[in-house]
C-alpha cells in the first residue's frame, strides 16, 4: 500500500505530474490512496481515468488498476483509491455527504479479496 499526497497536481506541470505517477507505478503498490485528487472528476472523470493509465504497468493493460473518487469536497478536493483489480475486488462505495465530520472527505470502498 502507497500513501500520497501529490499537491494541486504538480502544480500544472505535466512533466512533474509524469514523473509522481511513474515513481509510484515503479513501486507496483497494490492499494494507492491519495488525498488532493483536484480536478480529477472534471470533463466526465478525465482525471482519474488519466491516473489509472498512467499506474498501468507497460503492455499489461489488464493490470490498470481501478479508482474510486471520493466525494466532492472544498474547492473540488478530493480523496482517491486505486486497487489492483487482480488482488481486490470492489463490493461497496460509500459516498460521504455534506455536513459529516470530513473537511475532505474520504474514498471509502468495501473490497473482497
Amino acid at each position: 500500500m502507497v500513501w500520497a499526497n501529490f499537491e494541486h497536481k504538480g502544480k500544472g506541470d505535466p512533466a512533474l505530474w509524469a514523473d509522481f505517477y511513474a515513481l509510484i507505478a515503479d513501486l507496483d503498490p497494490h492499494l494507492l490512496a491519495r488525498a488532493e485528487m483536484q480536478g480529477a472528476a472534471d470533463n466526465g472523470n478525465a482525471g482519474l481515468y488519466a491516473a489509472e493509465k498512467a499506474l498501468t504497468p507497460p503492455g499489461q493493460p489488464w493490470l490498470r488498476p481501478l479508482g474510486c473518487l471520493g466525494s466532492s469536497a472544498v474547492a473540488d478536493n478530493r480523496t482517491a483509491l486505486f486497487l489492483r483489480s487482480d488482488v481486490f475486488e470492489p463490493v461497496n462505495d460509500w459516498k460521504h455527504e455534506r455536513g459529516q465530520p470530513f473537511g475532505i472527505r474520504p474514498a471509502n470502498l468495501t473490497t473482497a479479496t
